[in-house]
This record gives C-alpha cells, structure tokens and sequence, in this order.
C-alpha cells in the first residue's frame, strides 16, 4: 500500500498556512521545460517550504498532513462513509464534527483529499 501525496493545489494551500515539515517529495511551478505539479524526489527530511526558488512546495502525504493539522492546529479530519439508497458507497470528510455534505466521493482518498483542504481553509 502506497500513501497518498496530497495534490499540487493542496501543497500550495499547505505551505500558505505553514506547513514546514521535512517530506521526501516536491512539486514544482511549471517552466519553460517542467509542467505546473511536477513531482520531484530529494533528501528525506528536507522542508522545501523552506527553500527557494519560491515555486517549490513540500508534497506530504495525506496522513502527514492530516496529523499535522491535528498536532499543530487541534484540526480532526474525519472520514465518513454511508451507502445511498441505491447501495452506492460514499465518503464525506468530517472536520471537528462538521460533516462536509457534497456530491459524494467514491474513493477515500478523494474525500480525504478535500477535508485537508477545507481544514487548511479553517486556519487564520
């Protein structure tokens, strides 16, 4: 089983708010010669929110940054599933006992993928 990175749009959301943590991959902004969410590999351990050029982002997982809200921020990011009278499963991202109600996300990551995202939004 391989940990989901969390996507180029999420990484920029993260280092916006602070996330500084040490991760093996980086995205990239797009060049002359690289594409916007480039995905590159380094040293393990290495912030590249700290480091410039300025469009490199740090690509955590999405358990990293999921328990980074939780350490830093006391942010919970919950996933619930439910099945639709149609026996469909769904998974909604549940934040600090909100449940983010949407259309519905078929795979987990997905609706993990959006609760990081609105939990981003939540920090000042």
């Amino acid at each position: 089983m391989i940990d989901q990175l969390i996507s180029f749009e999420t990484a920029k959301l993260a280092k916006e708010k602070g996330f500084n943590e040490g991760t093996e991959k980086y995205y990239l902004t797009g060049s002359s010669y690289i594409p916007d969410g480039f995905v590159g590999t380094r040293i393990i351990g290495l912030s590249f929110n700290e480091i410039e050029p300025k469009g490199m982002f740090s690509a955590p997982t999405q358990s990293l940054l999921q328990k980074w809200l939780r350490e830093k921020y006391n942010i919970v990011v919950l996933i619930s599933r439910w099945i639709n009278g149609h026996h469909k499963l769904y998974y909604h991202p549940i934040i600090d006992g909100v449940t983010f109600k949407s259309p519905g996300y078929i795979t987990y990551e997905e609706a993990l993928e959006t609760g990081l995202r609105q939990a981003l939004k939540l920090i000042k």
